[in-house]
């Protein structure tokens, strides 16, 4: 950069008009303003991910790590007998930490770890008091195997219940993203246990008969579209939460984020094993022609909305089946012909789209959203960064 006191100097002498001296500071500051705006465009096109604040967060979380070790050591040193109260006495300390580290000062990574140890402790409480409440011996008849299944489902009602209600208190209190997540995986697990207990109904009643291989299928069909349907609800969850902060400023971005990343395989993979057909272990899964239209067709979505929220975590489960399905398919042929395994091939196509998406994303958004979506969806949506 042009020394401002020397121009000076240049024009008091005479050497150089006011004018030049002006054109002198724009010429050789125009690099530094390129670089500047190359900067923030770079830092416009990443999706945010607050995970880590900064080196002190995994400072902090190292001392985390090290301070529960030592606290876990030595309370089984004292209550080596007691696993309850030990965990009852770490999930109290977390929970003491996570006071001053989560709900004053808001560091990211050590609030995710705390939470899930926190989440950790509850979980073997209960499984400490759910394996003395219920016996679960491996049964030697039908009838013991029946009572078995009937008390797992009973287990599960009551684990998943807990968990909903223990992760929902946390959140509240103390705003860390990844409970959401675990919030809806947690009320994903309660319909799933609820909807297998109604089924089983069906099995008690003889509308389905066990040694029947179809009706198992069947019912394994019917079961899969359990996690489709609470996919697209906490899919849809997320898309609530990104329009309510679509400049990505508040916890409910990072917990939308949290939530496409764990929507994404709940709504594909069902789909994946409909379309695909799959061995379940009683039978195969007939390939359905409507199901492989419908992955398609929900891949195509998924990209796009991907596209108008400004969501990347979307695409990586998307990709990958779309891989394993469409593209293994298309590339299998030229597999033959070139002697390269397909799988290198599909790892080629899904690793060059990523590349592509990941490089120009903000302007396939500007083609692809901005060209057919009006002008007051593009306004809800995120803006999009030239």
């Amino acid at each position: 950069m042009t020394h401002q006191i020397d121009l000076r100097a240049a024009v008091d002498a005479g050497i150089i008009s006011p004018d030049q001296a002006a054109g002198l500071v724009a010429f050789s500051n125009r690099a530094l303003l390129k670089t500047v705006a190359d900067t923030s465009r770079a830092t416009d096109d990443r999706e945010t991910f607050r995970l880590i604040g900064g080196f002190n967060d995994i400072f902090v979380t190292i001392g985390i790590i090290l301070l529960l070790a030592g606290a876990a050591f030595s309370l089984d040193s004292v209550f080596g007998r007691s696993m309850q109260l030990q965990f009852a006495i770490m999930a109290g300390l977390i929970w003491l930490l996570a006071e001053y580290i989560s709900r004053i000062k808001r560091m990211k990574l050590p609030s995710t770890v705390l939470a899930l140890g926190f989440l950790f402790c509850i979980s073997s409480l209960l499984q400490i008091w759910l394996t003395r409440r219920f016996d679960f011996a491996e049964p030697d008849n039908a009838l013991a195997a029946l009572v078995l299944l009937d008390q797992g489902q009973i287990a599960g009602l009551i684990s998943f219940s807990v968990i909903l209600v223990v992760s929902g208190i946390y959140f509240w209190r103390f705003r860390v993203p990844v409970q959401a997540a675990i919030i809806a995986l947690a009320a994903t697990g309660l319909v799933t246990v609820a909807a297998s207990e109604l089924f089983m109904d069906e099995v008690a009643r003889g509308q389905v008969q066990l040694s029947n291989v179809a009706d198992v299928v069947l019912l394994i069909q019917r079961l899969l579209v359990l996690p489709l349907i609470c996919g697209l609800v906490i899919f849809a969850t997320g898309i609530y939460f990104d329009f309510k902060d679509r400049n990505r400023l508040s916890t409910l971005s990072d917990a939308a984020f949290w939530l496409h990343l764990i929507s994404a395989p709940m709504i594909v993979h069902p789909l994946f094993i409909l379309s695909s057909g799959q061995d379940v272990g009683f039978g195969a899964i007939e390939p359905g022609a409507l199901a492989t239209a419908g992955l398609v067709s929900l891949m195509i979505v998924i990209v796009l909305i991907s596209l108008a929220i400004d969501r990347r975590a979307l695409l990586i489960p998307t990709l990958t089946y779309f891989g394993a399905l469409g593209i293994y398919r298309i590339v299998e042929n030229a597999s033959d012909n070139t002697g390269i395994p397909a799988f290198a091939l599909v790892l080629l196509v899904i690793g060059a789209l990523i590349i592509i998406f990941g490089m120009g994303w903000q302007r396939i958004r500007g083609i692809v959203i901005g060209s057919i979506l009006p002008d007051r969806w593009l306004a809800a949506l995120p803006p999009i960064k030239a």
